[in-house]
């Protein structure tokens, strides 16, 4: 999945290489198609992982938002259970979250999410069954427009059943109202990655 990373890193440059006509954003937008390309590294047991998802959001018009997605993921091959194999994995998610603006242009949100993952151990894991779970998770974010172009995001993603905390910091740019790329940093516990982030806003 490497050749996704540069192609996804390509098409940033080229964005951020073009001046923009745009005026530029007044309020943070969130109706919108997102696709993003994730990769990072566990260290127990010790592997990198790399995977894809897609994310749809529904602003209702009374600040109530509506989401949902897929995503997967492929590890490399790392030692466990006395050989060696890999890890597949899949997730939809559903929830709702609330936008409340802070000022005109930061604004604070809350959201929950039910979660459905599937793990299927390949390679020399082969023969272990698949393992499925289902999970509420809760996260409070912050979005900045800084500039018309630039938007400044961090949160914390609380999982209830593993009591884990998912720590995320961004920062998107907009070329356009109706467009933006994104470079996202997260980390919890011995997990820590990275995420490029396209998102076309509707509405």
């Amino acid at each position: 999945m490497g050749y996704m990373r540069v192609f996804v890193a390509g098409v940033i440059w080229l964005v951020f290489a073009q001046v923009s006509a745009a005026k530029g954003l007044e309020r943070l937008p969130y109706t919108s198609l997102q696709v993003s390309h994730t990769w990072g590294e566990a260290d127990d047991p010790d592997f990198d992982f790399e995977g894809n998802s897609i994310t749809v959001v529904l602003d209702t018009g009374s600040n109530v938002l509506i989401f949902g997605g897929y995503g997967s993921a492929k590890t490399d091959d790392f030692p466990g259970f006395g050989t060696r194999g890999f890890l597949m994995g899949s997730v939809f998610d559903m929830g709702l979250g609330y936008h409340y603006p802070l000022s005109p242009k930061i604004d604070l949100v809350p959201s929950i999410s039910l979660s459905d993952t599937t793990t299927e151990f390949k390679g020399g894991f082969s023969g272990i069954p698949e393992e499925n779970d289902t999970t509420w998770s809760y996260k409070l974010a912050v979005r900045a427009l800084v500039t018309p172009h630039i938007e400044l995001a961090g949160g914390v993603d609380y999982d209830g059943d593993d009591d884990e905390s998912l720590f995320q910091v961004g920062v998107h740019y907009y070329p356009t109202n109706r467009f933006n790329l994104g470079v996202v940093y997260g980390f919890r516990d011995d997990v820590k990655g990275w995420e490029l982030v396209g998102k076309m806003f509707f509405g």
